[in-house]
């Protein structure tokens, strides 16, 4: 490949890594949000309400995130949901990684010891005001590490929604190996540019953890 066709193909893959970052930045806002959420919930006393987030979590972690995007692409219509291919992605890719990570989240609150609970209550606090200034607050840095693995395996995920013809960064990729040919070279460069990707989530999320180190 010549280098001015070089500079072309880097242009058209660039843009698709900016859709892949839209994706993976959206489906981590996402998830992160539904993974608090269910946390809490999964914790709460009321029996129903807690078997009923369990299933959510192990339905959404027991099936693929293929059948996921699936579903909800093709299926919302049925049910007269149509979405745009990037707002499904992000919702599928949000709503996956939100079981996951309420796992980390409900594994993190746990490891509060029971006492700072019983202290926080024994000064009047109601136990949703204890949650949100004693305990979240805590758990939240100790489960900043394993957060980075999720946010860096969801930028491998975007992968997952060219299937419902999202522009990111694979389908390009294919498109671009179809009218050019050249495999090894366009499957190169789609690998670097994920590699890059992760790079970056994995330092910024090492910058947070030594923030949240530091204000301990």
């Amino acid at each position: 490949m010549q280098f001015a066709e070089y500079l072309l193909e880097s242009s058209f893959l660039l843009k698709a890594m900016s859709i892949t970052a839209i994706l993976a930045v959206g489906g981590a806002a996402l998830g992160t949000t539904v993974a608090a959420v269910l946390a809490l919930l999964r914790m709460s006393e009321n029996r129903l309400v807690r078997n009923a987030v369990t299933g959510y979590v192990e339905f959404m972690r027991g099936t693929p995130l293929l059948v996921q995007l699936f579903l909800i692409y093709y299926g919302g219509p049925q049910i007269g949901l149509t979405l745009e291919p990037l707002t499904a992605g992000i919702i599928g890719l949000g709503m996956n990684a939100g079981a996951y990570i309420s796992e980390i989240f409900r594994g993190s609150i746990q490891s509060i010891p029971r006492g700072q609970m019983e202290a926080a209550r024994s000064l009047g606090m109601g136990h949703w005001l204890a949650m949100r200034r004693i305990i979240w607050p805590q758990a939240f840095r100790h489960a900043v590490p394993a957060l980075g693995s999720s946010f860096a395996a969801l930028v491998k995920d975007t992968s997952l929604v060219s299937v419902i013809t999202v522009g990111e960064l694979l389908l390009i990729t294919q498109q671009r190996i179809s009218f050019r040919g050249r495999p090894i070279e366009f499957y190169l460069m789609a690998g670097v540019l994920y590699f890059a990707l992760t790079m970056v989530v994995t330092y910024l999320v090492r910058r947070w953890e030594g923030r949240y180190q530091w204000k301990v």
